[in-house]
C-alpha cells in the first residue's frame, strides 16, 4: 500500500540520517525498513548493509567488529539478489575488503561492478582504483599497474592515486617508474 510505501522510505531516511550518531538506531530503523516492506526493498537492505558497515567501522571491540561486518555483508549481499547493480556490488566489495579474510572476494565483486558500470556506459572510476588497490595488497604487480592504467585512460587519476601508484612502485625496487609516479603526483 502507498501507506507502507511511506512509512519504508521514512524509516530509510532514518537509518541513513542516523547512522553517523547513532548507529544502533540506525540499524533498527532498516531492519524495520526491510520487514515493513516484507524483503522486497533493495534500498532497506542497502540502508542495513551500510548502518552495520557504519558501527564496525568505528567499533573498539575486535570480535564484535567481525560480526557486524558479517552483518553488512549478509545485508548487501541481499541487496545484490534483488538488484545486481554496480552500486549494490561496490558496497558490498568494500564491506568484503574490509575483513582481511575477504580481501579475495572483494576482488572478485570490484569485477563484477566494473563489468556492470561499463555496460551502463560509466567509466567505473571507484571501481578500477579500488582493484589497483586490492591487487596490489594481494601482491599481484602486473594486474595492480593495469587496474591503475585502466584508471588513469580513463581520467580517473588524482595526485593521492599517483602518490600511491609511486609508493608501490619504490616497494617493487622499479625506481625510474616511481620517480614518474611522484612527479605525475
Amino acid at each position: 500500500s502507498a501507506s507502507a510505501s511511506k512509512s519504508v522510505s521514512t524509516l530509510i531516511d532514518v537509518a541513513t540520517a542516523a547512522k553517523a550518531r547513532n548507529s544502533d538506531l540506525a540499524i533498527e530503523a532498516a531492519r524495520a525498513a526491510d520487514v515493513l516492506s516484507k524483503g522486497t526493498s533493495t534500498e532497506a537492505k542497502v540502508a542495513t548493509a551500510e548502518a552495520f558497515e557504519w558501527k564496525a567501522i568505528f567499533s573498539k571491540d575486535e570480535n564484535e567488529t567481525a560480526s557486524l561486518y558479517k552483518e553488512a555483508e549478509s545485508a548487501a549481499t541481499a541487496a545484490v539478489k534483488v538488484k545486481p547493480t554496480a552500486a549494490n556490488l561496490t558496497l558490498l566489495a568494500g564491506i568484503q575488503e574490509a575483513q582481511e579474510s575477504r580481501v579475495e572476494q572483494a576482488y572478485l565483486t570490484y569485477q563484477r561492478a566494473l563489468e556492470i558500470t561499463r555496460k551502463g556506459g560509466d567509466k567505473g572510476t571507484v571501481a578500477l582504483y579500488r582493484l589497483f588497490s586490492i591487487a596490489r595488497t594481494l601482491q599481484k604487480p602486473a594486474e595492480a599497474k593495469t587496474w591503475f592504467q585502466q584508471w588513469v585512460d580513463i581520467g580517473g587519476s588524482t595526485a593521492y592515486g599517483w602518490r600511491t601508484m609511486g609508493q608501490y612502485r619504490d616497494e617493487l625496487a622499479e625506481f625510474a617508474d616511481a620517480g614518474v609516479a611522484y612527479e605525475r603526483a
